[in-house]
């Protein structure tokens, strides 16, 4: 989001530049129109005379009287500290005249004068920051009901949070005082403004408008972060009423990766912004709906100079939006709401009907693919199997493989493939190749002497990450995950852990861990806890990747050759957990 400014920025200062004079002029008088300041190049190196005398023609043009004379007193301050080799104090005296100004500004009525007030202050602020060595870009939407801009902590509101949020409530920050890093919470200026839908489209997640840039000023520097966290909202359109699960997220800030997104943990938007907290209402998008590959791929080649100048310009696709996504973080960036869902799979009586199972199916995130050899084998939709399946309206998928012992028995395979796609080398960021995933599924085995009935997550080619197996031993039925030790003499080898013991006909429900960027899964459980509300267990096996996949793309049961007895199962998720937890540095 940083770089070159954008060109109406640059129009901006055409329209103020005309009445710009080589030294700072006396304040003028009141007039019912602004004058217009002549173009000028502006000299990139911090406390540059030339930029001075822009910005004094600024504030002359934009103010008047007694606003106009504090103003150039105050911007005499900031002159007066600015010392390239040591920019912080300049900096410092830089955010009090953007407070002083926004006063003016967003008085009733406003005292800013001119045609174009928002764009040519958007323009000031940003001259102001060049002067001052600061990174900010500043853009029209800042000072409209679509952006906000504001300076905290703030005069109303001493001991925090300051919230800063759109006119529209479309978005909003909640600052407590001690968030602000520096000695005595030293004053910032926070801004907030729409932002090109690919900003936030990254991953393999689904990306839900809208997209808003938040920033900063000074901006955090050199791995420097809020002290504590700061909430965000963002209102969503909401038509498949699923806010619940939703987060925001953003590209990782210094990530090795580009496509890299940070999922943020949730918040309580109430008691973030208290009485202030946004009410979601009617909004629009900016710019097409990315939520489909294609589009995505399709806005991508507009390239990033026609894209942003849609995403501020363009038209905008009226939709109700219904709720609003609260995060907490330590930074900021482009933010927007994604689904971290990327598979579901249940067997529900209006999208399957007792039978066969189809050999392609779509599931209500990814998709279902199946085969298996000629009958007695079978993979069918069955209204129950043991005590899985017994609510109204379930349904459960059976895998048998017929018959009873066998030396070589059919192979069948019931695959689940997550909402993405592989793409190309390198990889597209459609995958689930970064962060953590939690996996979810119920499962009952309805044979006594299944020798092996395996539950794989792998990627596409097949190479296992985690393997969770029904087998019996001797007269044990046992649950058994496969992977490789973590630790310990036999670290890397390959290794079975006995989770516990099953009963034939009694559901099941699993819970593991896959951590993508560590390399390895843990299993949770294997029945939910009796007590929700209770502190979770230890992890029951904690083991590395069992082959060397690099990407969580697959739920696959495979039966092969060996007697797997009749599985059963339903309510298959995976979803992308969080990549911090609420508070941590």
């Amino acid at each position: 989001m940083r770089g070159a400014r954008s060109w109406f920025v640059v129009a901006s200062l055409a329209a103020l530049a005309a009445a710009c004079a080589d030294a700072p002029q006396a304040p003028q008088s009141t007039s019912s129109s602004a004058p217009s300041l002549a173009a000028g190049e502006l000299a990139a190196a911090p406390c540059a005379a030339a930029t001075a005398r822009t910005v004094y023609g600024e504030i002359n043009a934009l103010l008047s009287s007694k606003d106009q004379t504090q103003a150039r007193s105050l911007f005499r301050q900031v002159e007066a500290a600015c010392d390239p080799a040591s920019l912080g104090a300049a900096g410092a005296k830089a955010v009090a005249y953007y407070r002083f100004f926004l006063s003016v500004y967003f008085a009733i009525p406003s005292r800013v004068r001119g045609a174009a007030p928002a764009a040519a202050s958007a323009q000031h602020f940003e001259n102001v920051a060049v002067y001052v060595g600061l990174s900010t870009r500043f853009v029209e939407q800042h000072f409209t009901a679509d952006g906000a801009i504001r300076v905290c902590p703030s005069a109303d509101a001493p001991n925090g949070p300051c919230v800063v949020k759109t006119g529209d409530n479309a978005a909003g920050i909640s600052v407590p005082n001690a968030a602000l890093p520096g000695p005595n919470d030293a004053p910032r200026l926070f801004t907030v403004a729409p932002a090109d839908p690919t900003e936030c489209a990254r991953d393999n997640l689904e990306f839900v408008p809208n997209c808003f840039q938040f920033d900063v000023t000074p901006a955090l520097r050199g791995g420097e972060r809020f002290d504590v966290d700061v909430a965000l909202s963002v209102c969503v359109d909401d038509d498949e009423g699923r806010s619940s699960r939703l987060r925001l997220a953003h590209p990782e800030p210094g990530a090795a990766d580009p496509k890299r997104v940070e999922v943020t943990p949730a918040t309580d938007l109430l008691a973030a912004f208290g009485a202030e907290a946004p009410a979601c209402g009617l909004h629009a998008s900016r710019g097409p709906d990315v939520r489909g590959a294609g589009l995505l791929a399709a806005w991508q080649r507009l390239g990033a100079v026609a894209a942003r100048g849609w995403a501020y310009l363009g038209p905008r696709t009226a939709f109700a939006v219904h709720a609003g996504v609260g995060g907490s973080v330590r930074e900021l960036s482009p933010f927007g709401a994604v689904d971290p869902l990327v598979f579901s799979g249940t067997f529900d009586s209006e999208r399957f009907q007792v039978g066969p199972f189809p050999a392609a199916i779509a599931a209500e995130r990814g998709g279902w693919t199946s085969s298996y050899a000629s009958p007695p084998a079978s993979i069918t939709v069955a209204e129950s199997l043991g005590d899985l399946g017994t609510a109204p309206g379930d349904r459960v998928v059976v895998l048998n493989q017929g018959g009873g012992a066998c030396a070589a028995c059919p192979r069948l395979t019931l695959t689940g493939t997550l909402r993405g796609e592989s793409g190309a080398t390198p990889r597209t960021g459609t995958i689930a190749d970064v962060g953590v995933y939690r996996v979810v599924w119920s499962s009952v085995q309805a044979k006594e002497t299944a020798k092996l009935a395996p539950i794989d997550l792998q990627d596409r080619a097949g190479r296992i990450i985690a393997r969770v197996a029904y087998r019996t031993v001797g007269s044990a039925n046992q649950l058994v995950a496969y992977g490789r030790a973590l630790t310990g003499p036999n670290a890397d080898a390959a290794v079975e852990v006995v989770l516990g013991s099953f009963t034939v006909n009694a559901r099941n429900t699993f819970a593991l861990r896959v951590d993508l960027d560590a390399g390895t899964f843990q299993v949770l459980s294997i029945n939910p806890p009796a007590n929700p509300l209770a502190p979770p267990p230890p992890p029951l096996a904690t083991l590395r990747f069992l082959q060397d996949a690099t990407a969580l793309e697959q739920y696959a049961i495979k039966f092969e050759g060996i007697d797997a007895g009749i599985l059963g199962i339903d309510g298959v998720g995976v979803t992308r957990l969080p990549d911090r937890t609420p508070n941590q540095p």
